[in-house]
């Protein structure tokens, strides 16, 4: 993260700040316990200081907001700065309560070296620009998600590529020519790299809460179950082996890593019929605790342990959720089954 054009508004709201004079980028090497790609150093007049740099260069939605706070360990080696276009009254409030230093291009921010300065500067409204870029669709994000769940297929055919991710040829070429055009795909003469996994998998948490879920969600029921394991129970019963389904959520959570079980259940199925609530004996309620979903794609049910789905699209729906203890489960399933090479 080069200092330049793109992060010169982020210096300068930090350097109107009245405690610092001087703030600079350095790049940061990779180290166990370090977040983000660049270092910024603060001086103050008792001295300097050291943040990790993160920033976002799309809307600051709380699905991203809850992914970066389930990644931010509070025993990471340095404490964390996040550099966004905008960061709204309701983030902002999320940022700090989790302890994540901000600062937006508008002049929002939040900054605490430790209790000795501390700032914070909030109501700042962003402007709105005509020409905004148009957001990528669902196809291109049932694209990625294959994509990230077995990178090889970045190399395979166009319409191979296509079918395992369960979109048209067109769509397929035109996502991996946006993916190179945004440098997230390299294309050497031999093959393409993926060199920013990082990027593309915020990508995908972006675009499945806000574009992709709401084509996937087929709606929220109750049940006369007495807990989750009860409806689970019955689920199976009625299900057996008849069609693809899978478990997601926390319910897929529980059964990775035995730590994390809400009081939701999440049911993704390859097609979820009409008369599915009806056999389930589930009445559509807004506050149900049964949720039923389909999939972004036939990888989606390469899961990690029986009748779950990929670990990557139980992460999604656990970053979802906004609550603590579902982001501490998504950290530890970002640690043992999503750690990237």
């Amino acid at each position: 993260m080069p200092e330049g054009t793109r992060t010169a508004p982020y210096l300068a709201n930090l350097l109107s700040l009245p405690f610092l004079k001087k703030a600079s980028l350095q790049p940061q090497h990779y180290q166990k316990g370090l977040r983000g790609n660049a270092a910024l150093e603060l001086t103050t007049p008792r001295g300097r200081r050291r943040l990790s740099v993160e920033e976002k260069g799309s809307h600051l939605s709380q699905a991203l907001v809850s992914d970066l706070i389930a990644r931010t360990s509070s025993r990471a080696a340095m404490p964390l700065i996040l550099f966004a276009p905008y960061v709204s009254p309701e983030m902002a409030v999320l940022l700090v309560s989790h302890g994540i230093n901000f600062v937006d291009r508008v002049g929002n921010c939040h900054l605490d070296l430790g209790g000795r300065y501390v700032a914070h500067v909030e109501g700042r409204k962003q402007r709105r620009f005509a020409d905004a870029p148009v957001g990528a669709r669902a196809p291109g994000f049932r694209l990625i998600f294959a994509l990230l769940v077995e990178p090889d297929l970045l190399n395979a055919p166009a319409r191979v590529l296509a079918r395992a991710s369960g979109v048209s040829l067109g769509t397929a070429s035109n996502v991996l020519r946006r993916l190179e055009h945004d440098r997230v795909v390299v294309r050497t003469k031999s093959k393409r790299h993926l060199v920013r996994r990082d990027d593309l998998l915020e990508r995908w948490i972006a675009g499945y809460a806000e574009t992709l879920r709401p084509q996937l969600f087929a709606g929220r029921f109750h049940t006369a179950d007495k807990d989750p394991p009860s409806l689970e129970d019955r689920v199976v019963t009625v299900l057996g082996e008849k069609g693809i389904w899978a478990w997601g959520g926390a319910a897929a959570a529980f059964r990775l890593t035995r730590h994390y079980r809400s009081d939701e259940t999440v049911l993704h199925m390859e097609a979820v019929s009409s008369d599915l609530p009806k056999r389930l004996k589930a009445i559509p309620h807004s506050a149900g605790r049964l949720v039923l979903l389909g999939v972004p794609g036939p990888l989606a049910f390469r899961g990690h342990a029986p009748r779950t789905v990929h670990p990557l699209l139980i992460y999604a729906e656990l970053v979802l959720t906004g609550s603590d203890r579902a982001r501490e489960a998504a950290s530890e399933l970002r640690e043992r089954f999503l750690a990237f090479p």
